[in-house]
């Protein structure tokens, strides 16, 4: 009897893992992938004009723009600077929300 129990809540243990392992990716850990900023296509060897729907070499990243950049200067604190201010202490990718450390020492 015990080892019956045991198998059953092995069974919907692992059943509840599964579930979630399929369900919180789509809806949990979904973020926003910077555009890169491309702007010209290519064949095999030499740009082209960018292609239509249909053509040979349709689809490239050109051709998309999903999430242009974005970036806000910070200072020490965090806090958001005006876009002319010529110096700042961290900077923020506006997409994604990661900030990254200005390092002036190099040492």
């Amino acid at each position: 009897m015990e080892s019956k129990k045991y198998k059953l809540s092995a069974i919907v243990f692992y059943s509840v893992i599964i579930a979630l392992a399929l369900v919180l990716p789509n809806r949990s850990f979904a973020t926003p992938v910077p555009d890169t900023g491309q702007t010209k296509c290519y064949n095999n060897t030499v740009e082209i004009p960018c292609p239509s729907p249909g053509q040979p070499f349709y689809g490239q990243d050109a051709q998309y723009d999903t999430s242009p950049q974005s970036y806000s200067k910070l200072d020490a604190s965090g806090n958001d600077l005006p876009e002319s201010t010529t110096s700042w202490s961290m900077v923020r990718d506006n997409v994604t929300g990661l900030i990254w450390e200005i390092k002036n020492n190099f040492n």
